[in-house]
């Protein structure tokens, strides 16, 4: 099975949660007018506001707030809903009504405008501060869907192979990588190659590019199941878009049996 796929890549602007949101309905809009329209689109870690001084993570937190219902995923849901598109949501600040706890959480949402599911970002980054205001996701997510099986994780999560790993022994075809990295570029692409050659996936890394008050190093990227880069964006607003064959993991994953190969009961 074939589908085709989209990542949008651009800097949201900290704190200003409306005009982010009037740049994901014109970048969606952009991409289902485009030749290729996509099945899926995948947005960025943090798109609705990026947290530009992690020293003020607390205030900037209450800034970006929103619940699931809110206007940002309300807004996703109507855009899946009139495209009949999948949408991963990049992630955001979600802040649950039961707890008032935030997390930092993607959602993907299918061509009716229902969010089939909710994954809540396992690790964080201590050393910017990203622990003082979320809460540790507690559980991995895979998900059976007609584009296939999907594994979520978001961007700091991809330095941990352990979950990768979990995720393709489950089955999945497609990892979902939305992101704000800023460490390194190096780290970032060859990090995402890894993760796509070990567990024979498709590895799609939405990231935010540079802004005036940021560093991330953009570069999003669609990696086949060989490791091989289908498509990069430069360090500047972009959309990239590919056709990745589902098909192809079969034949990779029957020619070189990594996942069945594993030794867990001694490792």
């Amino acid at each position: 099975m074939k589908i085709n796929v989209a990542l949008l890549q651009f800097h949201p602007i900290s704190g200003e949660l409306k005009k982010n949101r009037e740049k994901v309905n014109q970048m969606i809009d952009r991409a289902m007018n485009s030749e290729q329209k996509p099945d899926l689109i995948v947005l960025p870690e943090t798109w609705t506001s990026i947290y530009s001084n992690f020293a003020s993570v607390k205030e900037q937190a209450k800034i970006n707030e929103e619940t699931i219902n809110g206007e940002s995923i309300s807004l996703l849901r109507e855009l899946a809903k009139k495209y009949r598109i999948w949408i991963s949501g990049g992630s955001i600040t979600l802040k649950k009504d039961e707890t008032g706890k935030y997390y930092n959480a993607q959602f993907l949402i299918n061509r009716e405008g229902e969010t089939v599911t909710e994954y809540d970002k396992i690790h964080l980054c201590k050393w910017v501060h990203e622990d003082d205001v979320f809460e540790f996701g507690g559980r991995p997510n895979v998900i059976q869907t007609e584009l296939g099986m999907m594994g979520l994780i978001v961007c700091y999560d991809i330095r941990f192979p352990e979950l990768v790993t979990r995720y393709a022994v489950s089955g999945a075809e497609i990892l979902i990588v939305p992101a704000c990295f800023s460490t390194s570029l190096y780290h970032w692409r060859h990090l995402l190659i890894a993760r796509a050659i070990e567990n024979q996936m498709y590895v799609l890394g939405c990231n935010c590019c540079r802004g005036v008050s940021g560093e991330e190093v953009g570069h999003s990227m669609i990696v086949n199941p060989l490791g091989e880069v289908m498509e990069e964006a430069e360090n500047e607003e972009a959309m990239i878009t590919a056709t990745i064959d589902l098909d192809e993991i079969r034949r990779v994953r029957e020619s070189v049996t990594y996942i069945n190969d594993r030794r867990p009961d001694i490792y």
